[in-house]
């Protein structure tokens, strides 16, 4: 047996090298799934987007989202929002990134915010489905006015 060692010893490089591809090959195996369960949850249930809280909204899109909220559901979003408009201090570094600031202002969601993502995900969630059937209802009416 240590004889075969001894013949084997210029091969201990690619043997290792083997054995270390052959583990890589496993646990890439393993993750597809994983992977392909989050393309689907993500990417095709939901079209995209992993949740409801903006980054940026339109302040008349925020006032729109305020309609049916409560009093204690709005304080908590505008808590983790600031508005930015022509008189905030930080009005030309937002300028580059939202275009839309040249017409009207912006809620910007804050870095250090104080509720949770999830929580905030949850209210707009709430916020979104109750508003769908009225969208839907007003873009309904604007087509059926455009055919006449």
């Amino acid at each position: 047996m240590l004889k075969l060692l001894k013949y084997s010893k210029p091969y201990l490089l690619m043997v290792l090298f083997s054995i270390g591809l052959l583990f890589a090959q496993a646990n890439l195996e393993l993750a597809l799934p994983d992977y392909l369960s989050n393309v689907v949850d993500t990417g095709i249930q939901q079209g995209g987007v992993e949740n409801a809280v903006p980054i940026a909204i339109r302040q008349s899109e925020m006032e729109r989202l305020f309609i049916f909220m409560s009093e204690e559901n709005k304080t908590v979003v505008l808590a983790d929002y600031t508005l930015i408009d022509e008189n905030s201090s930080d009005y030309d570094s937002y300028l580059d990134e939202y275009r839309v600031l040249f017409n009207e202002s912006v809620y910007v969601l804050n870095d250090d915010r104080i509720t949770d993502i999830e929580d905030l995900n949850q209210l707009f969630h709430i916020q979104l489905l109750q508003q769908q059937p009225l969208i839907e209802q007003s873009l309904s009416h604007l087509l059926l006015q455009k055919s006449r």
